[in-house]
């Protein structure tokens, strides 16, 4: 953990607010805390994905990595260890079963996902969601390979998985899929970038879309991006879970951030 992080790590815990959302006057924040976060998951759904998760740890395989970054003209390209890439960029089962309980409250609508990995989180999504479609988007194609393989031994046939550059990919999802109730932003770690996604989702979402940032203290980039979100006037609800950003643009409800211990 780096220091900027072992210091936001420390602010969080002494400022989060009450994991019970006691204190908690925002009735839609309250509801959020009491229905979502201290529910339980489908234990099929968890045993299921941590199956998976368990094989991807114990392969010895080795694969290329080429790293998109910012953009297709920013190709870094590296050999490394399946397991020690599951265990270092995929969400951890906390996490994953969060994105579950979420995923459940979105009604059928389309769920978007941004930085596939190895489609952990995508699972965790898309078995808890069966009625809605998921689209993700992984830019490494032997990424994109075991992904899909992934998929297919979970029979998540509610999954489309694309290996392209997001800035290419976001547009024509978004176009396609209908208004998206829920938006999983987990890839390019930059604050320029992730601003710029924002600024494309938010011409294609309405007032009941959740968008869900990972890892908001990932660097200081990362943590200006999260304070430049909070600061944007559309953006009306904020809740910082430290792993997690959730945001939201509903209507009739006064602009507030929550930082809340999860």
């Amino acid at each position: 953990m780096n220091f900027y992080r072992v210091i936001m790590a420390v602010r969080y815990y002494l400022f989060s607010r009450h994991r019970k959302g006691h204190g908690i006057h925002s009735p839609f924040v309250y509801k959020m805390i009491t229905e979502v976060f201290l529910n339980k998951s489908d234990l099929s759904v968890v045993s299921k994905v941590e199956k998976i998760r368990t094989e991807l740890l114990s392969t010895g395989e080795e694969i290329e990595i080429t790293d998109l970054g910012a953009g297709s003209l920013n190709r870094r390209r590296s050999k490394q260890r399946v397991s020690e890439l599951t265990r270092r960029s995929s969400v951890s089962a906390k996490y994953g079963g969060l994105l579950s309980r979420l995923a459940m409250q979105n009604n059928g609508k389309p769920i978007i996902e941004l930085g596939t990995s190895f489609g952990i989180s995508t699972l965790y999504m898309a078995l808890s969601a069966k009625s809605s479609e998921v689209f993700t988007i992984e830019g490494c194609g032997n990424r994109s390979a075991i992904a899909k393989s992934v998929f297919q031994r979970a029979d998540a046939g509610n999954i489309h998985l694309m290996n392209s550059d997001f800035d290419m990919a976001l547009p024509e999802i978004l176009s396609r899929s209908g208004t998206p109730g829920m938006i999983f932003i987990d890839g390019n770690h930059r604050r320029v970038a992730v601003l710029r996604y924002l600024s494309i989702i938010r011409e294609h979402i309405d007032k009941d879309t959740l968008i869900v940032l990972d890892d908001i203290y990932h660097s200081r980039e990362m943590g200006h991006a999260w304070g430049g979100i909070k600061a944007l006037k559309d953006v009306t609800v904020t809740i910082d879970l430290f792993q997690f950003g959730l945001i939201f643009y509903r209507e009739g409800i006064d602009k507030q951030d929550f930082v809340i211990r999860y």
